[in-house]
């Protein structure tokens, strides 16, 4: 027991003395806890204190915090022997409900290593209001967003995403059509279909990823009607990234399968003239073990477009993707991306970057 009591003793002395050394500047605190925030209340703030203890002046350089929640403030001035300064964080916590743990990196003149400072505490998060949960108000139906974002769905499946909505009006009840316009692959469903006034009801929203037979971003318009007298149509758009279903597959599996790669991912045409459209050919090979089909290339911008000689790859041949950008009616730099999609189950997505910049 004596032996243990002394080695505890003899590593707290070594702990200090490492401490201890090349200590130019002393804080009086490492961290700081704010306990429980109130997000109605804004910002909040602490300084840490420190001590010059060196026989020469010392200057912050730089303060970096871990997160943009957090803003920083230190003293600008040099500090001179015995001096104290301050190196101040700034914590917003608006639409940051929960705990928080944000460190702040002091960098300062004279000492080799940098100097690590904490800030914690726990957001009580503000009581929204409807309008502030619910933004759009199309007609007196309120809704969190112009358009219905429904994620990642896979080729093999249908999901159904929910979404929350609610009646502004102060006393008339509202009723959802049984009628709407939609592509078949989409569904609608509404819960309940009659909302009471100030009563809270779903969308539910119905995707069938393999009827929809695309691949990537894609945008699908829907239009539904209510029992309102006036602005009893709403349309809005229903965002989706269908990606290829790929079931699990093993180690030996995955090394027999295609696999794609490309000459190079960025395509970079330089200064170029708006006059007229410039191309490149991009080599590409299925380094893969079996054929490789090209499902589809999609870009972010008509102004570039895309030809490959080959859709089928076999394991070990090449190919070429042709790459064309329009610069005509544009200015400056430019910079799109283009998705290639395939049966690689690595990667079934992969995207290029063309930059160019075009000339007045």
């Amino acid at each position: 027991m004596n032996a243990i009591f002394s080695l505890v003793i003899n590593l707290l002395f070594i702990s200090v003395a490492i401490c201890q050394i090349n200590k130019e500047i002393v804080f009086d605190e490492a961290s700081f806890n704010f306990g429980e925030i109130k997000e109605s209340e804004g910002s909040v703030e602490h300084e840490f204190m420190f001590t010059n203890l060196s026989n020469h002046v010392i200057k912050i350089l730089a303060v970096e915090a871990s997160c943009g929640c957090t803003s920083t403030g230190w003293t600008r001035q040099e500090v001179g022997p015995g001096e104290k300064g301050f190196v101040k964080a700034m914590y917003n916590p608006v639409n940051r409900p929960g705990s928080f743990n944000k460190s702040l990196t002091v960098t300062i003149s004279s000492v080799q290593n940098t100097i690590v400072l904490r800030i914690q505490g726990k957001v009580i998060p503000k009581i929204k209001t409807i309008e502030e949960q619910l933004p759009v108000l199309v007609g007196e139906i309120r809704f969190r967003n112009k358009s219905f974002n429904l994620d990642k769905i896979l080729t093999n499946e249908s999901q159904t995403r929910e979404f929350i909505v609610y009646n502004n009006s102060k006393d008339q009840p509202i009723t959802f059509q049984s009628e709407y316009e939609a592509p078949d692959y989409i569904k609608l469903e509404f819960q309940p279909e009659t909302l009471n006034p100030k009563e809270q009801g779903l969308v539910k929203i119905k995707f069938d990823g393999k009827a929809r037979n695309d691949l990537g971003f894609l945008v699908d318009n829907v239009v539904f009607f209510t029992s309102e007298k006036e602005d009893n149509r709403k349309e809005f758009q229903v965002y989706t990234i269908v990606e290829e279903y790929f079931p699990t597959m093993t180690a030996e599996e995955l090394a027999n399968a295609p696999k794609l790669k490309f000459e190079k991912n960025l395509i970079d045409f330089g200064r170029v003239d708006n006059s007229e459209k410039i191309s490149i050919e991009l080599a590409i090979i299925n380094e893969g073990k079996s054929d490789l089909y090209i499902r589809k290339i999609k870009s972010t911008c008509s102004c570039t477009t895309t030809n490959p000689n080959k859709e089928v790859l076999k394991p070990g041949e090449s190919g070429s993707l042709n790459i064309t950008f329009d610069p005509r009616g544009r200015t400056g730099s430019q910079q799109k991306l283009i998705t290639i999609f395939s049966n690689d189950p690595r990667a079934s997505a992969q995207r290029l970057t063309v930059k160019a910049f075009v000339k007045k």
